[in-house]
């Protein structure tokens, strides 16, 4: 972490003693042209082993970027392996110190993303955009790549070896773009415990549009699918918000206690509430009243219930530039407790967070409350991209015993309401007996080991990932 403080914010130094220390920046994060990029082939590491990787991303002489590529028919899983252990100590773990982005691919599987220290199964797949959303530069720096893109052969390639290429070359051009890579190394290597961390490609694009729209003074929706990491969003449209506007505060709302221990935790593992600060948890209505007039904390979490639900009550004073955000938008947000929090926030902008929007015509959709979607990342899209498990539908029929025959009366007449007398007359005569019905407390027993056992015997259930419900 420290090594990336360093990269991130600059260096201290003290030029003659009794001088006061300047800041020696070692990148220019705003202005990339001012940078010297650089890319190296074979660069070799000298170590307990000595490794080759096969590129090298350089910027102004740090190595930010080590790509490990194979041919086609050699899985990327090699590159992923290659890589980690490279950064291994009886290899040449000091190398790594600066590096933020580790890149896998071949020309059949495209390319995989992380950062240093990302274990094997988080590295992450690159979807590049259409090409009229693409930033500009992306064909200089497939140029300096070509030695390692499949087109770039003598002749005209053919349909499978420009879609081949496609595969590897397109994501390569579209992360290193200057500017793309300047961006998720300043504002998108976050650390969650201790624990560095790249987002995925879709939380990229969340955010991106998040702080677009953001400049427009605006807000809207992020409806990113459960299970997908709407949790790492806030942490970094927060960090880069109290970076960039020294006047912002930030307000996470949420309808339940244990979510707002949760994000808490969160943004305090990401260091975006120090490790020695207070709690940002208000603890009451009067606290919060109080705590959103001062200047600090700039970073608030309360429930939304902290809000007077009385719309005639005193407005109270308000300090700072608030950006709210509130998780699970699409519950408990239609009301008089939203009126007041915008009453009371008017000057606000307003960000929900959700999985599962309201999206019926009949009732208060999430949009009217909220606005319009700044991204979406819908259920079909997570599991595609394997962030989530698909939902399997399997009906289960657990039969009834009842002991008795008043049960047995008292269930058929419930069971048949709705009948006349001689459609209940021949179901009565058909269903004579009623054995193969069960008491409701055998029933539940036989409902839990029947799921006990799905559990131990399907992979689905029993890799750690699945749920049943």
């Amino acid at each position: 972490m420290r090594t990336y403080q360093l990269l991130r914010y600059g260096v201290q130094v003290q030029t003659a003693a009794g001088q006061s220390h300047q800041t020696v920046h070692l990148i220019d994060w705003d202005h990339p042209d001012k940078n010297d990029f650089a890319i190296a082939e074979e660069v070799t590491l000298r170590g307990g082993y000595e490794r080759r990787p096969d590129i090298v991303i350089y910027i102004n002489g740090i190595a930010v970027g080590v790509l490990e590529l194979k041919r086609h028919s050699v899985g990327i899983a090699d590159a992923i392996e290659q890589l980690r252990t490279n950064q291994e100590e009886i290899f040449n773990k000091g190398f790594f110190a600066a590096v933020q982005l580790v890149f896998a691919g071949n020309d059949s599987e495209g390319l995989k993303y992380g950062t240093t220290g990302t274990p094997t199964k988080f590295f992450a797949e690159w979807k590049t955009e259409d090409h009229a959303d693409r930033l500009g530069g992306s064909d200089a720096v497939k140029e300096r790549l070509g030695a390692y893109q499949t087109q770039a052969q003598v002749g005209s390639p053919s349909d499978g070896e420009a879609e081949a290429g496609y595969l590897l070359d397109e994501p390569i051009a579209e992360m290193c773009e200057k500017t793309r890579l300047l961006d998720l190394i300043r504002n998108f290597i976050i650390f969650d415990a201790g624990q560095k961390k790249v987002p995925r490609v879709h939380q990229f694009r969340g955010v991106k549009a998040a702080q677009e729209r953001i400049r427009q003074e605006e807000g809207g929706v992020i409806w990113h699918t459960q299970g997908s990491g709407k949790s790492i969003l806030m942490v970094l449209i927060a960090k880069w918000l109290l970076e960039h506007d020294s006047n912002a505060r930030i307000l996470i709302v949420t309808d339940r206690d244990e979510l707002d221990k949760q994000i808490e935790g969160v943004m305090r593992n990401a260091g975006v509430i120090g490790t020695d600060s207070a709690s940002p948890r208000v603890t009451s209505r009067a606290e919060f009243e109080e705590k959103i007039g001062e200047t600090t904390p700039r970073v608030l979490c309360a429930l939304i219930h902290k809000f007077e639900p009385d719309l005639k009550a005193k407005k109270p004073p308000i300090h700072g530039q608030f950006y709210v955000f509130v998780d699970e938008c699409h519950r408990t947000q239609g009301g008089d407790m939203n009126k007041q929090m915008k009453r009371w926030l008017g000057d606000a902008i307003f960000i929900g967070f959700t999985g599962t929007p309201l999206l019926r015509k009949d009732k208060t959709m999430t949009r009217d409350v909220f606005g319009t979607n700044i991204h979406t990342y819908k259920f079909h899209e997570a599991v595609r991209d394997k962030v989530v498990l698909d939902l399997k539908y399997e009906a289960r029929s657990v039969p009834q015993r009842l002991t008795t025959r008043t049960e047995i009366d008292a269930w058929f007449d419930q069971a048949t309401r709705g009948l006349n007398n001689f459609q209940r007359a021949v179901l009565r005569k058909r269903w004579a007996t009623m054995e193969e019905l069960m008491s409701s407390g055998e029933r539940k027993q036989r409902i839990v080991g029947n799921l006990i056992h799905d559990f131990r015997v399907k992979p689905r259930l029993n890799d750690h990932r699945g749920t049943a419900i």
